[in-house]
């Protein structure tokens, strides 16, 4: 049976359904600025360590998103790391 992330799916309490507050989608940019500076991750890396902030039941796009916007102001960057997977490449 596939592991259910708590609120990433319908049935799962509040979950990704209910619209997060303002304050919430706020900490999100400076949390994931924290778990980059400590070290290089993937996208689900950092969607499992938004779970120390309090921040675990944010919808995985919306942490996509926010990671593509920081990239774009030069504020972070990435590349393909196909040797750390057994599948497709990830971007880190």
């Amino acid at each position: 049976m596939p592991r259910k992330r708590k609120g990433w799916g319908p049935g799962h309490g509040h979950g990704w359904r209910e619209r997060h507050s303002p304050l919430v989608v706020r900490l999100l940019q400076p949390a994931l600025l924290l778990l980059i500076a400590e070290k290089k991750a993937h996208g689900y890396d950092l969607l499992e360590a938004l779970e120390r902030f309090l921040l675990g039941t944010i919808h995985p796009s919306m942490v996509y998103r926010i990671l593509r916007e920081m990239e774009s102001l030069g504020w972070v960057t990435s590349s393909w790391d196909a040797k750390q997977t057994q599948g497709p490449p990830r971007r880190v």
